[in-house]
């Protein structure tokens, strides 16, 4: 084998080819090894051996590739068997993204723009749920897309020139959806301090890569929990989330208060003399896009993250036309995506105000998709969006909402049990008196 090696045949055949190697291998062996007598048994042996070589071949090939790449920030992936059944449990998934923040980021205050965190934190929990469908699967190989959005809270601001840390755990598996856990953190390059910015939970499902429209979601195998309480915990909070899902009669009513929306928007344009001041119909907005394929992922799926930011866009604006100074993202409410939206997908986005305290404002966002193939449009998701206005660097009052008519009302009451609600979440809760 000595001048097999020397040559390249050896390894080249080995790896490529099979029976080049089998060729070459019957030659040196027919030259040097056996005489004339022994030539018939000699090729028999080579013989078995090649086949032995390509099948070994095969099955490595095979098992690359079943094996999945693992994304910036995951740990190596590992398997289990559920106790008394052979279903498989993977650990789960992690991934991290980082990014320095630039004045491509900044809003008009300097600060990042709270759209740019939205759309990165969808970026992180895509990746990690992503990986994790697609551990020990075979092809076609899953994409895994944001069906809800749970609260996000914007903890602090985030400046420019600091980088921009985004970090996505799986924390719980349903039968086909996934929970992702995500934090945004801000590094100082100069002090190498770092500080907790946001915190969001998502829930993600899974899909073919290229997949037709109206494709069911793909099942889910199940994950390995630190713990039973862990497990429960994370039963809780997708209970919880399905219950809070917006069923067709919230989805109907909301297309009926966006259409009151823009019939005001409509009056107020070719008659400004009904313009009230602080009223809804006054700082209303709306927002139309052309989705290309640079807000796409592969498939021609659009990145939930990039219909978030342009919600955080429009919901800023109303805010800024409603304070007259310079505002932030505060939180971001629970949103449901309904449909997805493709690659030449016309949006549609509408903001209003509905509810104003004395240091913040609500502002709904409904959007609207409208694709080549159908002209009608269709609600693909909506949200409540919590601002703040800045005023010499510090939160300042917001002017109150100018309430005229029952339906405004009703959606002013609505958003001040959703106020209430949040500050219960963020009051804590008093420690157990010692005995």
């Amino acid at each position: 084998f000595g001048p097999l090696n020397r040559k390249g045949i050896f390894t080249a055949a080995l790896l490529r080819a099979p029976w080049h190697f089998l060729l070459f291998t019957t030659w040196h062996f027919q030259r040097f090894l056996f005489k004339k007598m022994f030539r018939r048994v000699a090729f028999s042996v080579v013989i078995a051996l090649g086949r032995r070589t390509h099948e070994a071949a095969a099955a490595f090939r095979a098992h690359q590739s079943s094996s999945r790449r693992i994304f910036v920030g995951a740990p190596f992936l590992a398997a289990a068997s559920l106790a008394g059944s052979g279903e498989p449990r993977f650990e789960p998934t992690t991934a991290s993204i980082a990014r320095v923040m630039l004045p491509d980021d900044a809003n008009p205050g300097g600060n990042v723009h709270g759209g740019t965190i939205l759309k990165m934190i969808d970026q992180a929990g895509y990746i990690a749920a992503t990986q994790y469908c697609n551990q020990g699967r075979p092809e076609p190989a899953l994409q895994a897309g944001l069906a809800r959005l749970e609260k996000c809270e914007f903890l602090a601001p985030m400046h420019i020139g600091e980088v921009a840390q985004v970090e996505a755990t799986v924390t719980y598996v349903a039968p086909h959806s996934m929970e992702v856990q995500i934090e945004v953190h801000a590094l100082n390059v100069f002090t190498g301090t770092r500080r907790r910015t946001n915190a969001a939970r998502a829930w993600y499902v899974a899909k073919p890569v290229g997949a037709p429209r109206g494709e069911k979601v793909a099942s889910l195998s199940h994950m390995v929990y630190g713990s039973a309480k862990a497990e429960a915990d994370g039963l809780a909070r997708y209970e919880r989330q399905r219950q809070r899902r917006q069923g067709d009669a919230a989805v109907k009513a909301l297309e009926s208060q966006c259409e009151a929306v823009r019939q005001d928007m409509m009056r107020l344009h070719l008659d400004p003399a009904q313009r009230v001041e602080h009223s809804p119909a006054d700082a209303a907005s709306s927002l139309v896009q052309l989705m290309l394929p640079s807000d796409c992922v592969d498939g021609g799926r659009v990145q939930a993250g990039a219909v978030m930011k342009l919600m955080d866009n429009v919901a800023g604006i109303v805010a800024v036309k409603h304070c007259r100074t310079n505002v932030v993202t505060a939180s971001v409410d629970a949103m449901d995506f309904h449909t997805p939206v493709h690659n030449g997908s016309l949006l549609s986005l509408y903001a209003w105000p509905t509810y104003t305290s004395e240091r913040s404002i609500e502002i709904t966002v409904a959007v609207f998709a409208e694709s080549m193939h159908s002209p009608r449009p269709v609600l693909c998701n909506s949200s409540h969006f919590t601002f703040v206005s800045l005023q010499g660097g510090k939160v300042g009052p917001v002017p109150a909402l100018t309430i005229s008519t029952p339906a405004e009302q009703q959606r002013w009451d609505e958003g001040h049990a959703r106020y209430l609600e949040a500050k219960r979440a963020r009051t804590p809760k008093p420690a157990p008196a010692a005995l």
